[in-house]
């Protein structure tokens, strides 16, 4: 957490470290693939200094329900339909925050 609190943003998976992040008022991209950015995303929905990417377009997801993940049959195209450039856009605008 004192590192996180030093960091000018972060970008994280949709886990601890993005949650750490926005309680410390920590600028934040948080990548969500499996998960429900409606449930485990933003906090609060409106925080401004968080950017949730997702790969809205593919079907089967959020796949992780009631704290499991059934596996991918899908090659994890969730994750991989967010490209390494979104990710650095989405920071470059946090970073400017």
């Amino acid at each position: 957490a004192a590192i996180i609190s030093l960091c000018k943003s972060v970008l994280a998976n949709d886990g601890g470290l993005f949650h750490l992040a926005q309680a410390l008022s920590v600028p934040a991209v948080g990548i969500f693939g499996p998960a429900d950015e409606t449930v485990y995303g933003k906090y609060p929905k409106d925080n401004e200094k968080v950017t949730v990417l997702t790969a809205k377009e593919v079907s089967c997801r959020p796949c992780y329900q009631q704290f499991r993940f059934p596996g991918c049959g899908s090659d994890r195209a969730c994750l991989k339909a967010i490209s390494p450039k979104q990710a650095l856009n989405a920071l470059s605008r946090m970073l400017s925050l």
